[in-house]
């Protein structure tokens, strides 16, 4: 079986021009992973916040009225 010359050099030109395509995805699966963590710290901070907010709101009012007894 043989290769056409024409074939080869196709097949060359997509290869070059394709090699640096192939390093450039490890940047930016690299990029990706930092833009995860960063947005993962973000959410884990916005987690505990509104943890600690909804913590405050269930604190029983001491010496408050509740919203059953009415004023007066």
């Amino acid at each position: 079986m043989r290769v056409h010359p024409t074939q080869l050099k196709n097949w060359r030109t997509v290869a070059l021009e394709g090699m640096p395509a192939l390093f450039e995805k490890q940047d930016s699966t690299a990029e990706l992973k930092r833009t995860h963590e960063q947005q993962l710290t973000e959410l884990y901070a916005e987690i505990g916040k509104l943890t600690t907010q909804v913590a405050w709101l269930k604190k029983p009012l001491n010496g408050k009225l509740s919203l059953t007894q009415g004023v007066g």
